[in-house]
């Protein structure tokens, strides 16, 4: 005598939704350790996208300044807290009608447009900064979101720093810069102190 059950092989509605609660938290699991790696990845190319603007901007400075030098009528250093404008001999090429020269005495200008930090370059050779010589008008850095110089200069035997340059006639010692960009959520602060070479 063979007896037969009527239960069927299969899951219960618990094991199935637990089944499914499991299979809930392993993926959320896996999310949320993916969307974190993610936001790190991220924040570590912002990270290094920001460093390297500011490298940037400060060896460009600092090749700059540390050549100003006051021009023949013994002026030419101007700025205030957001511009400065030089005469330096950092050699530039310019191109006019497909010809290239390179001008050994250059007029350099650096500003902050927005959030963009600009060098412009005037290579007439000629103080003051006109826009009949201007060659150039770079971006230095984007995402700036302030841009700040002061003036160290010497002054009967008493240095300190000034918000802007105090007159004709003098280069200051060094120029203070400093730097904030933002990318996203990353906002980071630079500062470099530039000596100009003939203002020591």
């Amino acid at each position: 005598m063979v007896f037969r059950s009527n239960r069927h092989e299969g899951f219960t509605i618990l094991e199935l939704l637990v089944a499914s609660t499991v299979s809930a938290m392993l993926m959320w699991a896996i999310y949320t350790i993916f969307n974190g790696s993610n936001r790190i990845a991220n924040m570590l190319d912002d990270e290094l996208e920001i460093r390297q603007n500011a490298r940037a901007v400060f060896a460009r400075m600092e090749l700059d300044l540390s050549s100003a030098f006051l021009d023949p009528n013994g002026e030419y250093f101007d700025g205030d807290g957001g511009t400065v404008r030089c005469m330096t001999a950092v050699a530039t090429e310019v191109q006019t009608d497909g010809d290239s020269t390179v001008r050994p005495i250059t007029e350099v200008r650096y500003s902050c447009s927005g959030t963009e930090l600009r060098r412009a370059i005037d290579t007439d050779g000629q103080a003051p900064f006109t826009s009949s010589g201007l060659t150039a008008d770079d971006v230095l850095a984007e995402n700036v979101d302030w841009f700040r110089l002061r003036y160290w200069y010497t002054s009967q035997g008493q240095s300190s720093w000034h918000t802007s340059p105090p007159g004709r006639g003098r280069l200051p010692s060094a120029v203070e810069v400093t730097l904030q960009l933002k990318i996203r959520q990353t906002v980071r602060t630079f500062f470099d102190i530039i000596p100009v070479a003939q203002g020591r």
